[in-house]
């Protein structure tokens, strides 16, 4: 739903600014490396959240805490990564850069390449053989 949500931003805008291109931006490095770095920082930022968060993780834990413990780590991860495509697809409508939708569309790529799933579930925390009944 959020991917969904950052194509049909994309798209909006790139729409709403067809008229506005500024050579000036587009040529700028600037505007290529701002994006590259806060997309490179969020992907860090993501995989750290991650690792941390699954450190936490307890055999104590009931069901229902597990599951909202992986929807925390799910959510803190995929914002990190979300916060460069957007900025990525921000600089691109503005400059109008190809290399910047490339790089927008890398980097939804990678938001769905860390999108929740339940093997990961399975995977990431001990469940009892009942648990592993409600959750399947």
């Amino acid at each position: 739903m959020m991917l969904l949500g950052l194509v049909i931003f994309a798209a909006v805008v790139y729409g709403l600014m067809a008229g506005n291109k500024s050579s000036e931006l587009a040529s700028s490095p600037i505007f290529l490396v701002i994006p590259a770095v806060m997309m490179v920082a969020g992907v860090a930022a993501s995989w750290i959240i991650n690792q941390r968060m699954k450190t936490s993780i307890t055999p104590q834990m009931n069901l229902q805490s597990k599951l909202r413990h992986y929807q925390q780590r799910v959510l803190f991860r995929l914002v990190a990564i979300e916060i460069g495509v957007l900025s990525a697809g921000a600089f691109a409508m503005i400059s109008k850069s190809p290399n910047l939708y490339l790089l927008m569309l890398v980097g939804m790529g990678i938001f769905t390449y860390f999108r929740p799933g339940s093997a990961e579930f399975l995977q990431d925390y001990p469940l009892s053989d009942e648990e592993k009944n409600n959750v399947a």
